[in-house]
């Protein structure tokens, strides 16, 4: 449901609560209030999950990461951790200076 039709929705409750209030009085009201609360708008709370990617290796996250690390080979032949980063959210541009 859009911002505009819930808006629309919420003015139209309004409109019952306060004719109901001037007809009925306040145990009306009350009831009309409880029913608002209990069956009220349907807000949109939940947006599309985030997609967060590392800048230095190019992996994907699902969640916020501050920092990560990945695995190299070092000149000796063992691996070595280097932490990679900046971690930003996918598909937004980063300034960079």
């Amino acid at each position: 449901m859009s911002k505009e039709v819930t808006r629309k929705k919420m003015l139209e409750w309004f409109e019952a609560l306060s004719a109901a209030y001037c007809l009925h009085g306040d145990e009306e009201i009350s009831n009309a209030i409880r029913a608002l609360i209990e069956h009220g708008p349907e807000v949109e709370t939940e947006e599309e999950p985030r997609q967060y990617r590392c800048e230095g290796c190019g992996k994907h996250f699902d969640q916020k990461t501050f920092s990560h690390s990945r695995a190299e080979m070092g000149k000796d032949g063992n691996p070595i951790e280097i932490e990679c980063g900046p971690i930003t959210e996918a598909g937004v541009e980063v300034e960079k200076g």
